[in-house]
């Protein structure tokens, strides 16, 4: 499971003794970011059946103060590190191994490479974060 995990309630306590002004806009721009995060991560995410982009969701905690956007589906960390020769940091299986893809039949491979798809989606709305935290946080 790849689990990213926003957590801002130890700026807003920080923030002038619990400012309920502070505390609404903050709740929202942790909403935005998730829900940003979450279309982004969606974006990036390679399709084969659907299963793995359709299990990307946003968990809210703490009052609407923190969220996770996570995966369910156990090999989404295959596909985002890679497996066999190609894994990041070299841990992946050396040697060529035979699995059976029931559209392909029997297959001969020698891994799969990183996709990234978290990782781009988490740093193409960190990389845009000012854009989103002026949005939330405009006077009205």
């Amino acid at each position: 499971m790849i689990t990213v995990t926003i957590n801002s309630r130890a700026f807003v306590q920080s923030m002038l003794n619990n400012d309920q002004f502070i505390q609404q806009k903050t709740q929202q721009l942790v909403r935005k970011v998730s829900t940003t995060m979450q279309k982004e991560i969606k974006f990036w995410t390679p399709v084969e059946y659907g299963r793995l982009r359709n299990s990307i969701r946003v968990y809210s905690g703490n009052g609407g103060m923190s969220a996770q956007i996570r995966t369910s589906v156990p090999y989404a960390v295959y596909v985002e590190y890679g497996t066999g020769i190609y894994a990041e940091g070299g841990g992946g299986r050396k040697t060529p191994w035979v699995y059976y893809h029931r559209r392909w039949g029997w297959t001969k491979t020698r891994g799969q490479r990183p996709k990234l798809f978290f990782r781009k989606g988490f740093n193409d709305v960190v990389n845009n974060l000012d854009n989103i935290a002026q949005g939330v946080f405009k006077w009205r």
